[in-house]
């Protein structure tokens, strides 16, 4: 893979994503969970699906936080 191309795309935060989270929330529905934090406050939570598109699925969005996300961490 060359450095700069774009692996997956994320479509649903309103502004910037400022972070992952550091491993994956574990599978629900026969796919893996990843967790997103933006600027806009919400957190979303994607169904990584392979063979689709995109390559990904928006299951849920947290809107519960006035300010950015800056950290998400997944507890072991």
């Amino acid at each position: 893979m060359r450095q700069g191309n774009a692996v997956r795309t994320f479509r649903g935060h309103v502004g910037p994503v400022t972070t992952l989270s550091d491993s994956l929330l574990g599978v629900r529905d026969g796919s893996p969970t990843l967790a997103s934090g933006g600027i806009d406050g919400t957190i979303r939570l994607w169904a990584l699906v392979s063979g689709q598109k995109r390559g990904q699925t928006l299951k849920k969005t947290l809107h519960a936080h006035g300010l950015a996300i800056k950290q998400l961490v997944v507890p072991e």
